[in-house]
């Protein structure tokens, strides 16, 4: 099932205020330009991880429902929408620089 437009724009919105809130600009920035060419083998690879994140990830507090896992797989193996992190972190940046 593809993610809708505006959910989208929230996770995007969500992974730049997470990185924002852990101070990770420039790591993100740089291993989001360098993964833009494994984009789709990370993406995958999330999916193939899917089940024991599942069962990790609400017990570490992680989140809370398994098919975020799957949107953001869906998130990453598209090169537009990291694109569209990327701006919005160097729009962060430029503002808190």
């Amino acid at each position: 099932m593809m993610i809708t437009d505006e959910r989208r724009e929230q996770m995007i919105e969500g992974v730049v205020q997470w990185i924002d809130a852990k101070g990770l600009h420039s790591p993100a920035i740089l291993f989001l330009q360098a993964g833009k060419p494994l984009a789709l083998i990370g993406s995958q690879l999330l999916l193939v991880l899917q089940p024991l994140l599942g069962f990790v990830g609400p017990a570490m507090g992680w989140f809370q429902d398994s098919r975020l896992l799957a949107d953001y797989a869906q998130l990453l193996e598209d090169e537009v929408s990291i694109e569209r992190i990327l701006a919005r972190l160097d729009h962060s940046s430029a503002h808190w620089g």
